[in-house]
């Protein structure tokens, strides 16, 4: 049983989370997606004293309240079902089980689990990895990589998936956000049918066909859905997260949506960002700020009839139907924007979470 947190009050019980059933197209779709990835930890830079981390990241202390915990408790008291993208290229180092302890634990609050990968990981495959990353730059990425050699990598995963015994995903995430064209000819040959590896201000794909800026778009059968971006304060380029943007800053964004043509608004974060180690102590507490804005989040789109929380697994059983429409869609991007107090009021409260 998840164990209530205790900055949001006592919620009781969990319940369980509604049935969304069909998808209501007169709304506005959000996705809350959570990347969930184990760490390098600084081992490729120093191999002989440092250690990739698994535990220390997503339920940090013995107790257990911190990290996946927090999350998976507010999405549940407020009955919402988010996406997470499985980071499974790790096993290479932590075996099978490690990452699978957490995603049936995800699993328990009917959470939506899809495909990550790091292929940084796969370096731990080889013999005396430790030599072999004092010589050379570790690759994150399927840059240079045929679509043959991705199709073999991803297919790895899909049989980790299936080890697990969790059914098998239909949407993927490029670590880092690095796509590239061979990547989605290898997805559609592995029978995926959606994607959200795309954002521009993170990082520019190579190809110009990948360069979409909040609009679905039809790439070798797969449809990509881009992370949602902004101008924050109407000049800096940002991705719409959870740690990088204040509520208040979320919430004109999303309202900001309602008036322009965008696919569904994607919000990326992170398993890791709603810990913190303390300035002084350095003790692993409660992300108390980020927690606040994911609760917020939730509450405020489940009360605002205008949207409505969806999972790229009911995105996924929609792609085909939407096609045509998606098609017509990418011919241009769209821009959104928040005015300047909205952005200052996000660096003053990261500022000060960064040292309180």
């Amino acid at each position: 049983m998840l164990k209530s947190i205790t900055l949001f009050g006592n919620f009781g019980a969990l319940p369980l989370l509604k049935n969304s059933g069909d998808i209501n197209n007169n709304k506005k779709k959000v996705i809350i997606s959570f990347d969930a990835e184990f760490s390098i930890n600084g081992a490729f830079a120093d191999p002989e004293h440092k250690q990739p981390c698994a535990d220390a990241i997503f339920a940090p202390n013995p107790d257990g309240t911190e990290g996946l915990t927090d999350i998976l408790t507010i999405l549940s008291a407020h009955q919402v079902k988010a996406t997470f993208f499985a980071e499974v290229l790790n096993s290479y180092y932590f075996g099978n089980s490690k990452m699978l302890k957490y995603v049936q634990q995800m699993i328990e609050c009917n959470q939506d689990i899809q495909l990550h990968t790091h292929p940084c990981w796969l370096i731990f495959k080889e013999k005396n990895w430790q030599d072999k990353v004092s010589s050379r730059l570790v690759c994150d990425d399927f840059d240079g990589t045929c679509k043959k050699d991705i199709v073999k990598v991803l297919s790895e995963c899909l049989d980790i998936f299936k080890q697990w015994d969790v059914p098998r995903p239909v949407a993927y995430r490029a670590g880092n956000l690095h796509p590239k064209l061979a990547l989605y000819d290898a997805l559609d040959e592995l029978g995926f049918t959606v994607s959200s590896s795309v954002d521009l201000p993170i990082y520019i794909p190579k190809e110009p066909q990948l360069r979409t800026c909040n609009k679905a778009i039809d790439v070798h059968n797969i449809t990509e859905f881009p992370v949602t971006s902004f101008k924050s304060m109407g000049i800096r380029e940002k991705a719409l997260t959870i740690t990088g943007c204040s509520f208040m800053e979320m919430k004109k964004v999303l309202t900001e949506s309602l008036k322009k043509d965008t696919s569904p608004i994607v919000i990326l974060s992170h398993v890791h960002e709603f810990i913190k180690k303390q300035p002084i102590s350095g003790k692993v507490v409660k992300n108390k700020v980020n927690l606040n804005r994911l609760n917020q989040l939730c509450q405020f789109i489940n009360q605002d009839s205008r949207f409505q929380f969806t999972t790229f697994a009911q995105l996924a059983c929609q792609a085909h139907k939407n096609k045509t429409q998606e098609k017509a869609a990418k011919k241009s991007n769209c821009t959104l924007s928040t005015p300047v107090v909205h952005g200052l009021w996000t660096l003053t409260q990261n500022k000060v979470n960064d040292y309180f």
